[in-house]
């Protein structure tokens, strides 16, 4: 997929502070402290002065460590597609379906790299475009060896396939507040998750379109 080289360019201003641990390495705890403030305002409207404050360090110490303040970003994206990366080679080498829930509680257990990932991809801009692109590699990545594990069977088209999955599973991500309102319940719940999961289960591994009186060889009934 092309990947566009235009640079981003951000507004500064002064963003509240975020606590973090205090055994990270101070590249590691101004990225964390990026990634918390980008997730709530994004990057346009956090200040690096922000982002030091928040990491208990000077604005000249974090363009020191990352260059600038571009570089920061694509740090903590760097980061944000690893750790997507990390969940679904866990999922992948578990071989077990009831991980798919497991998949799920890793992502909200992780609530500024989901809100970094939903502002991301819903911004338009440049940083959506490359986010959206490493994680479309990641998840066709994650198909071939699904298929490799015979976990999944071969699809003929893997980027429609690819393309399909990943817009189901960021609906999910994107219109939580509506499929709350609509189920009663919280898909990132136990529960929400456990019925979400039953159901992208049973559509996924089950023959769901039937064609009552379709003979046998019928090319239609022979796809699903």
């Amino acid at each position: 997929m092309p990947r566009p080289g235009a640079e981003r360019s951000f507004r500064i201003q002064n963003v509240r502070s975020v606590p973090l641990p205090a055994d990270l390495t101070t590249a590691a705890r101004i990225r964390n402290a990026a990634l918390a403030l980008f997730a709530e305002h994004g990057p346009e409207a956090t200040s690096v002065r922000a982002v030091a404050a928040a990491a208990g360090t000077s604005a000249p110490s974090v363009i020191r460590i990352f260059g600038s303040k571009e570089k920061l970003v694509e740090a903590v994206d760097d980061h944000v597609v690893g750790r997507i990366g990390e969940m679904l080679d866990a999922f992948v080498a578990s071989a077990d379906r009831d991980d798919a829930r497991s998949l799920m509680q890793a992502v909200v257990n992780e609530p500024d790299l989901l809100g970094y990932l939903i502002r991301a991809l819903t911004g338009g801009g440049v940083a959506g475009d490359v986010l959206f692109d490493r994680l479309y590699d990641i998840s066709m990545s994650f198909l071939e060896q699904m298929e490799a594990a015979g976990v999944a069977r071969p699809v003929a088209d893997k980027a429609a396939t690819v393309v399909w999955l990943m817009a189901a599973d960021m609906g999910v991500l994107l219109l939580r507040r509506h499929l709350v309102r609509a189920l009663g319940i919280d898909p990132f719940t136990p529960a929400g998750m456990d019925r979400i999961a039953a159901v992208e289960l049973d559509l996924m591994t089950q023959t769901y379109l039937t064609f009552p009186g379709a003979p046998p060889d019928d090319p239609m009934e022979a796809e699903i």
